[in-house]
């Protein structure tokens, strides 16, 4: 580590040892309900979605964050063997995926600071509230402070993935050992993973009675674009050099295929050249069937579940909300 380049600051909240990211979003999640139990929050019927959305959402992404950003350095470590990189480039890229400069960080706190403030701006507009009371600006500040919150990490999490695309430039590509790429579709996955369940957090509002689209929509999409970037900027160049690679290869055993075949009859041909025809179509219907996206079945599969956890905490709202209706009837 050179100069001012620290952890992004949500990290030093979490706990440095064995379920530590555990143990951060319950002390997170009890506190913060708690401190919105004693600014009197919580007292009212109508607020109590909006605490209890602040208190999940910080609590969640603050561990979540740190716990893929471990991965990410873990699949980098994985990735080593195929980088054409010196030591001394090892660590530089290993370093600058775990710590960010601190003037980088105020920037995004700035930028944070500029879109919370943004967002109660129109709260304020189309609320066409009179006056604020104290809880109002309490809300507003714990607004302000969720948007910094979310450019730093979102910013980190956009930063690596980037670093992880230009790895691709360097990344030797063996088509008979697709699972050494593995690892950019565990960046991938794992770094959505902070964002799904972000978004997966939205859906608590719906229990406001007096529920307001526009408090979600700016946090909806500057958490959902970014989270296609995330996803795909890691994959993308490696999909390209995989794609490439796979058909010049094929073009070359095509061929070899072809010189043999053609230097005589097919049926003339004597046993060497057959061994060598039997080993080259081998060898192409190997080719073909390496897949140019680097996944294969548990990063699928662990894929498949987070895209369903938004769906289901909707559908689990929706439920919640008319079983509140109906009991209140």
């Amino acid at each position: 580590m050179a100069g001012k380049n620290i952890l992004i600051w949500p990290h030093y909240l979490v706990f440095p040892f064995r379920y530590g990211h555990v143990l951060t979003f319950i002390v997170l999640l009890l506190g913060l309900l708690t401190l919105f139990k004693l600014v009197g929050a919580l007292e009212s019927q109508d607020l109590d979605a909006a605490p209890l959305f602040f208190s999940f959402l910080i609590a969640y992404i603050i561990p979540a964050s740190h716990f893929i950003n471990r991965q990410q350095l873990c699949a980098f470590d994985d990735l080593k063997p195929v980088l054409q990189m010196t030591e001394a480039g090892l660590h530089e890229i290993r370093d600058s995926l775990n710590y960010v400069p601190a003037r980088t960080q105020l920037i995004y706190l700035l930028a944070g600071s500029i879109a919370g403030c943004l967002q109660n701006i129109i709260l304020v507009v189309t609320s066409e509230l009179s006056s604020l009371n104290y809880l109002d600006w309490f809300f507003m500040m714990v607004t302000i402070f969720l948007w910094c919150l979310m450019s730093t990490v979102i910013s980190a999490l956009n930063s690596n993935a980037l670093r992880f695309g230009e790895l691709a430039a360097r990344t030797t590509i063996d088509l008979l050992a697709p699972r050494q790429l593995n690892p950019y579709a565990q960046v991938a996955v794992y770094s959505t993973l902070a964002l799904i369940g972000a978004q997966a957090s939205f859906p608590l509002l719906f229990l406001e009675d007096d529920f307001n689209e526009i408090a979600i929509l700016p946090g909806f999409f500057a958490i959902f674009i970014p989270m296609i970037f995330i996803f795909l900027v890691p994959l993308l160049p490696v999909r390209r050099r995989v794609k490439v690679q796979k058909r010049q290869s094929l073009e070359q055993i095509q061929a070899r295929i072809e010189r043999i075949t053609q230097a005589k009859n097919q049926f003339d041909l004597d046993a060497e050249q057959l061994g060598q025809l039997h080993a080259l179509l081998n060898l192409r219907a190997e080719i073909a069937k390496v897949p140019e996206w680097p996944f294969d079945s548990p990063v699928i599969v662990r894929l498949l579940i987070y895209l369903i956890i938004p769906p289901l905490t909707w559908v689990g709202a929706a439920l919640i909300e008319r079983m509140v209706d109906s009991l209140s009837l």
